[in-house]
């Protein structure tokens, strides 16, 4: 029986990139992710910071207000809205 541990995505690909991708060698970076919404985990040490609560750190459900150049018409959406699928 090998040890088992669950935890966010975000948690999960961050120490995945620390290990096998760009941040192979790292030992501290952000790692931000766009799927399902837009979120980032803080990586110290090699380690994905869990935080006080142990929560996954969403970063973009404000919402994100702007004017139409052609019409000028305000659009307002959610960047979570548009970032998943």
């Amino acid at each position: 029986v090998l040890p088992t541990v669950v935890s966010a995505d975000v948690r999960a690909a961050a120490l995945a990139e620390g290990r096998f991708g760009a941040g192979r060698g790292l030992g501290d970076f952000l790692f931000v992710t766009i799927g399902t919404g837009v979120s980032a985990v803080l990586v110290q040490h090699a380690v994905p910071y869990a935080g006080s609560r142990g929560a996954a750190l969403v970063i973009a459900n404000g919402p994100n207000r702007h004017h139409c150049p052609i019409c000028g018409h305000l659009a307002a959406a959610q960047v979570e809205d548009i970032a998943s699928g």
